[in-house]
């Protein structure tokens, strides 16, 4: 979750157009703010692209690395919000072995609101294609067009089932 004051998680915003670095980046807000509310009415990120004069939108927040290791199986929980103005949008998470040089699509969404101002939807992802690696990093990147809309994440979880240990026994 994102309830402490600072974090590690790093954000970048690559927006163009008069007034867009200034207020379209990832930064964390207070449950509540522009009338949206956390499935925990806890604070959140929240990336917007309703500001006039944008020409594009493209942000990312970024994940510190973490290690899969021992963990055949691993999914990606969190909570999120998405206002969806047209089919230019669309957001997506994406991860990374190789410190962030290549991303991979694990989800993407292109059409239609998903969750609400008020009912946040909890969304899994399977992360089974980075099991088991000594450096994972994760990053939700926001695509908009024109002044659209936003994207608000929250609750984001790992979450990994570890490899069942394996015995053998000699006799004497």
């Amino acid at each position: 979750n994102f309830n402490a004051a600072t974090n590690n998680w790093l954000t970048f915003n690559n927006s163009e157009g008069e007034g867009a670095l200034a207020l379209s980046g990832w930064k964390l807000r207070p449950d509540g703010y522009n009338n949206q509310f956390s499935n925990d009415n806890s604070q959140y990120y929240n990336t917007i692209s309703a500001v006039p004069s944008t020409n594009f939108t493209n942000t990312v927040l970024q994940s510190p690395s973490f290690s899969t290791m021992g963990y055949p199986s691993v999914n990606l929980v969190f909570y999120h919000y998405y206002r969806d103005k047209n089919a230019n949008d669309s957001i997506r998470v994406q991860a990374s072995i190789d410190n962030g040089l290549t991303w991979s699509n694990v989800y993407l969404h292109t059409t239609g609101d998903v969750g609400g101002p008020s009912s946040f939807q909890q969304t899994t992802v399977s992360l089974d294609a980075f099991a088991d690696q000594p450096a994972v990093m994760i990053r939700f990147n926001y695509h908009a067009v024109l002044a659209a809309y936003y994207w608000t994440i929250d609750n984001v979880n790992i979450i990994g089932i570890q490899a069942e240990p394996t015995y053998s026994w000699v006799s004497t």
